[in-house]
């Protein structure tokens, strides 16, 4: 197929893939407004239970009885679905319109260019195109307008189990709905004095402004928005209201989805048919209070933007917030909740959660899911999301991401369906574990947020190709909305942040950060245990120990290094201590660190394995070298070594050419050969080729010739050369006996020496160890003795406290029973006595002064041990103070001892190495010395070897020359014949030409000369034809006259008139000219009587027809006789 054919099979396709689309586009708007009329529940809960939404529109009258009645209020649901039908061939009239028309106008322009046959379908398929992109456009709008309205549905649907909510939050819209003009957003401003009503609006008329997010619209008015407008701007408002609109139902259905994870049968009791109340949702993962607050939280965030009126600010800002939402519980559930589970033991709901995440995370994730059963596979290296394979294969990248089914008619995701599928199998006290992680997921978030949030990004490895990478951040997509988000990146933000879409980004970025550390670490794990999975209590605390040891030590001492912080990390802790971050420390930069560290250790171990098989590989080429059979594995197929004769075959170049020349040859009358040009081309290439192949293989067997020569040679040498060095090596071996039992003499010593220091090395780490222990004891008994200590002073507290409180009672009961007995005196006076009682009352008042002063002195002496115990609890942390002080300087006395022990062993041990490196550097010398004379004397001897091959090789050099010389000569007279062949040819095909040429004019001429001959013929015989048609005429006339004679001689009573008639004869018809005459003569004689004998008609006729008109045909002469008779009569006429 050419290039034209392979575009018109694209614009074909292009052709029907917007049909189709246009047909889906089409019913999608008309089943989701029936949906939004006829049914109450929403589509998903019954896809979620057949998979299927073609069962929707079969089942839709059932499901409308079963669940309620449908909601009619003003027009009929004909009218309606009227209002959704979309005429595909009245979309298409006004592009294609546009496109004759512009056909036509170039057409007319362009002129004598449209007779090219090929710029016209060039034309035609630019045309094509346009139209497809434009009938696109708009139908584009309806598959929008679809998802809108089945977004709004499902949305109103979910609002319905919630009235709260609903009433609070959200103004639900009527079908054809009167707007004013502060429904537009034309006299709304902003005034903090007075409440205002919000328009009734999502965008404004012209969609470049953002109105009231809370507003859910009919059916009714989704497809009458934004008709108005261009197709561009519709298209745009559209898809801002599409981006706000899903999002907003996604953070809602989050939101409700999450709190009933608390009530796992509400999920299950909807499906099956239950109402479902607003009482249900469980108060610990939210209720009706969170999801409030969360879309208060919403609106704030809309009303801080720097624009809040623009559609483009608040789309980005809720598919944020909805990133941010699902990546929140996609790290909960992923990586907290499992890990949670793993360290307590309960295998059976890791692995519950372990098998549901794997279907249910999938599809909340905004992740690319490859479709592998396409036909049309990707080639092996590219991945089908990268831009490269999109730029090179774009319709096989789009088949393998999104499949032949690339749009359906129900597209909204089973959120709440995914998120209970996570949490399924578990029970309730499982339940509340996983809500403690995602409580600490959210607890991480608000951290990241108070410490600023800076760097908080996903890590990426830059590369040159990074530069001309079509791709970009998200964050980076709403232009000039997103000043604050770049600012972010590049870290200039110190304090709080306030932008909300720099929140959201920082958050963003966060968890992505998170996920990139969890993955590495779960690879990171399974590498250094050796097993496919973590699934188990065992492996998994072996897995925290390694980890703790190998990166979150090293990458927290990195970071305590780089803040200034590295003395509170010099100490070796236990397993059993915890590991804190350094004070002040963010989350951002501990994940951070972590991840850098296990990248450096994932390069690390890809840096071994590669040594590892370069390793393997260079042992199998050395094994291989050092075979004893020196000669490589390709010598099997090779000739004979041994064979060193040299019989070249003869080519049989001469006997070929000459058979292959004389299979088109042509011999002449003359006995000439003829050859056509292209096949003497032929044959002379052919004779090239084979002359060129035949020095190949001359070549090519005199080199292995003498390849096979020299290797014989090199053998033998290399073989002499071994039984030398075997020589040698026993002649050594046998004068030199003591000097094998020197080296295992210094061998032993040394091995004696290395023993000692290891020996010392160990007494060390056990006196090192032994200090440990003791200091570690100590600590544990200090904080045992500074508790018991505590403890008395705690109880000699109480016991004078104790002691206080008994002598207030004491005192109080005798100052009490002193005036109650006061009294009784008192009374009893009365009766019996007439003395005062004013000594009683002085006594009593003395006594209860002295009770007061008292009871002051006992608050002073309680104020004074309070004094004391401050004083003496001062003085106890003081000396705790200095006790730690005490052991750490111990610990960094150790560890230095430590040091310098190591430091010592490390530089022994290096002098023990070089004195031997210098011993085998001197034997080495006296070996290379021995080496260097033996190579002197091979030198000499194969300089005269090489002399000799040097001068065999000039010979043969110089042989060689002399036979290319011979070939060229030879070459040279081939050449010089076929010159010559060459101009014979020339020159017979000149006469050949020449020769023809003459041949062709004569056979023009006599093909003219025979046309001109046939064409009188024709001529003449027509005339006779005519003449003869004539005679025949007279005839019968004359023989009618005759018998009008014969009447009238025997009737004379007829009219003299009749005889009146003209006697014609041939000479009168042959000569025409002389017919006038001839009648005259016929009327002056008519009165005399003649009589003519009768003759036979038939007879006459025949013979003036052979006469005259030979047959050309049958009976006469041949058409070659008859022509050269014609010939020869024009001859003999000339």
């Amino acid at each position: 197929m050419n290039r034209s054919a392979i575009e018109n099979l694209q614009v074909t396709l292009a052709c029907q893939v917007t049909q189709k689309n246009a047909l889906i586009g089409a019913v999608k708007q008309a089943c989701l407004c029936y949906w939004s009329e006829t049914f109450t529940g929403s589509p998903e809960e019954d896809l979620c239970s057949s998979g299927d939404a073609n069962s929707l529109a079969k089942q839709g009258p059932k499901v409308r009885k079963d669940t309620s009645e449908p909601k009619i209020t003003g027009a009929g649901t004909r009218e309606r679905l009227t209002e959704a039908f979309v005429s595909i061939q009245l979309e298409k009239v006004g592009p294609r319109d546009e496109m004759l028309n512009s056909f036509i106008k170039r057409r007319q322009i362009m002129g004598v260019v449209m007779m090219d046959p090929d710029e016209v379908a060039k034309i035609k398929r630019k045309l094509i195109i346009e139209f497809c992109r434009k009938f696109s456009l708009r139908m584009s709008q309806c598959c929008v307008r679809g998802q809108i309205i089945g977004l709004y549905h499902s949305l109103t649907t979910l609002l319905d189990e919630l009235p709260d909510i609903r009433q609070s939050h959200f103004l639900i819209g009527q079908d054809h709905e009167l707007k004013s003009d502060m429904d537009s957003g034309l006299g709304v401003h902003p005034d903090p004095r007075k409440f205002q009503r919000r328009p009734r609006r999502l965008l404004s008329t012209d969609g470049r402004m953002f109105l009231n997010l809370w507003f859910l619209p009919h059916y009714t008015e989704v497809l009458l928005m934004f008709r108005t407008l261009e197709d561009s701007a519709c298209s745009r408002a559209l898809h801002h209201s599409l981006e706000i609109v899903s999002a907003l139902h996604d953070i809602v259905y989050y939101l409700v989805s999450f709190a009933r994870l608390g009530n796992p049968g509400v999920f299950s009791s909807k499906r099956g048919g239950g109402a479902v109340g607003v009482g249900e949702l469980t108060a610990d993962w939210g209720g009706t209070e969170g999801i409030g607050a969360e879309l208060w939280e919403i609106q704030k965030q809309v009303d801080s933007l720097r624009d809040p009126g623009s559609p483009e600010a608040v789309g980005l800002l809720l598919q944020l917030r909805r990133h941010v939402l699902f990546l929140q519980y996609d790290t909960a559930v992923r990586h907290l909740i499992r890990e949670a589970f793993l360290s307590s033991g309960n295998i059976v709901a890791y692995q519950s959660v372990s098998d549901n995440m794997g279907h249910a995370l999938l599809a909340l994730s905004d992740s690319v899911r490859t479709n592998h059963s396409s036909l049309l596979s990707l080639p092996e290296p590219m991945e089908p999301h990268s831009p490269r394979a999109q730029r090179m294969y774009p319709w096989r990248s789009f088949l393998v991401c999104h499949g032949l089914h690339s749009v359906d008619i129900w597209g909204i995701p089973p959120i709440e369906y995914c998120m209970q599928l996570c949490l399924s199998g578990l029970g309730d006290r499982s339940r509340m574990e996983a809500n403690g992680a995602i409580l600490g997921v959210s607890l991480l978030m608000e951290d990241v947020l108070n410490s600023g949030g800076r760097g908080a990004r996903p890590l990426r490895l830059l590369d040159n190709k990074d530069e001309d990478s079509p791709e970009k951040p998200e964050e980076e997509d709403g232009s000039s909305m997103c000043d604050s988000v770049d600012e972010e990146e590049k870290g200039i933000s110190s304090g709080p942040l306030q932008d909300p879409l720099q929140v959201l980004s920082v958050l963003k970025g966060f968890l992505l950060l998170t996920k990139q550390l969890e993955v590495f670490k779960e690879s990171w794990g399974r590498r250094q245990l050796g097993v496919e999975q973590i699934n188990t209590m065992k492996t998994h605390r072996h897995f925290s120990r390694l980890y703790r040891a190998d990166i979150q030590y090293p990458s927290m001492r990195a970071l305590a290094q780089q803040m200034g912080k590295e003395k509170d990390f010099e100490a070796l802790l236990s397993d059993s201590q915890p590991l804190l971050p350094p004070a002040g420390a963010s989350e951002v930069h501990i994940k951070t660190f972590q991840l850098l560290r296990l990248l450096e250790s994932t390069e690390c171990d890809m840096i071994r394995a590669v040594q590892r098989r370069i390793a393997r590989e260079l042992t199998l080429v050395i094994s291989e070298r050092a075979r004893q059979d020196t000669g490589l594995p390709t010598e099997l197929w090779k000739q004979g070594p041994m064979k060193h004769s040299l019989s070249p075959e003869r080519p049989q170049l001469v006997e070929s050419f000459t058979q292959q020349l004389m299979e088109c040859a042509e011999q002449t009358e003359e006995g000439q050969l003829t050859f056509p040009t292209a096949h003497l081309q032929r044959c002379l290439s052919t004779l090239g080729c084979s002359v060129m192949e035949r020095e190949r293989g001359s070549f090519l067997l005199y080199s292995q010739f003498y390849e096979q020569i020299l290797q014989q040679e090199s053998q033998l040498l290399y073989r002499r050369e071994q039984d030398v060095k075997n020589l040698e090596a026993s002649q050594s071996q046998t004068i030199n006996p003591n000097s094998e039992v020197s080296g295992l003499c210094r061998g032993m010593m040394l091995q004696i020496t290395a023993l000692r220091t290891r020996v010392t090395q160990l007494e060390e780490e056990q006196r090192g160890l032994e200090q440990q222990v003791s200091l570690k004891y100590r600590r544990c008994y200090d904080s045992l003795v500074r508790q018991l200590f505590s403890t008395c002073i705690q109880l000699k507290a109480r016991l004078d406290e104790y002691q206080v409180r008994m002598d207030q009672d004491v005192t109080q009961l005798v100052s009490k029973v002193r005036r109650e007995g006061v009294d009784n005196i008192i009374k009893l006076k009365k009766f019996g006595s007439a003395k005062g009682n004013e000594a009683l009352l002085t006594t009593q008042s003395e006594k209860h002064e002295l009770h007061d002063l008292s009871m002051e002195n006992s608050q002073l002496t309680g104020l004074l041990s309070k004094v004391k115990a401050l004083g003496h609890w001062r003085q106890v942390v003081g000396q705790g103070k200095l006790h730690r002080r005490l052991l750490h300087s111990q610990q960094r006395e150790m560890s230095c001892q430590r040091e310098a022990l190591r430091t010592k062993m490390m530089s022994e041990d290096e002098v023990i190495v070089l004195k031997q490196e210098l011993e085998v550097t001197q034997r080495a010398m006296t070996q290379c010395q021995t080496e260097c004379n033996r190579t002197k004397r091979l030198l000499t001897k194969q300089s005269a070897e090489l002399h000799d091959l040097r001068h065999h090789s000039a010979q043969e050099v110089q042989s060689r020359q002399e036979l290319d010389s011979y070939h060229l000569q030879s070459l040279e007279q081939l050449r010089e014949g076929v010159g010559d062949r060459d101009r014979q040819l020339r020159d017979l095909r000149t006469q050949l030409d020449r020769s023809s040429r003459d041949r062709q004019l004569l056979r023009q001429r006599s093909a003219k000369d025979i046309r001109q001959v046939k064409g009188q013929l024709q001529q003449e015989r027509s005339l006779k034809q005519e003449a003869f048609q004539r005679v025949d005429k007279l005839q019968s006339q004359v023989e009618d006259v005759e018998t009008a004679l014969s009447r009238c001689t025997s009737t004379p009573g007829r009219s003299k008139t009749s005889c009146y008639t003209f006697p014609h004869n041939r000479s009168s018809i042959r000569n025409p000219e002389n017919a006038g005459p001839q009648q005259d003569d016929s009327k002056r004689d008519s009165t005399t009587q003649l009589e003519r004998p009768k003759t036979d008609q038939s007879r006459l006729r025949i013979l003036t027809t052979e006469a005259l008109l030979p047959n050309l045909t049958d009976g006469g002469p041949t058409s070659s006789s008859l022509l050269t008779h014609l010939q020869q009569l024009r001859l003999n006429h000339q």
